[in-house]
């Protein structure tokens, strides 16, 4: 396998990882909990996480083990088609 995680949709507003190395990972999906299921985009410590064709947006362990804020921007309804 690749040391990378697909991201998928949250289903929870707001959590908090600790890790074992003593550092966290905040993750934000602001109404995902209200039913917003849709996610429009998605940032790592204020960057665009790219979303590769077929595959969802995918973060490497080892940004992921260096702690930082996942934020998800979503939607109630789905995004078009590009």
């Amino acid at each position: 396998g690749l040391p990378e995680y697909q991201i998928g949709t949250p289903h929870f507003d707001e959590l908090t990882l600790r890790l074992g190395s003593g550092k966290s990972v905040h993750i934000v999906a602001r109404g995902a909990d209200a039913g917003m299921r849709y996610v429009r985009s998605v940032t790592w410590n204020g960057r665009p996480v790219l979303q590769s064709p077929g595959h969802g947006w995918t973060l490497a362990h080892a940004d992921l083990a260096q702690g930082g804020e996942l934020v998800f921007t979503m939607s109630a309804e789905p995004t078009a088609s590009r």
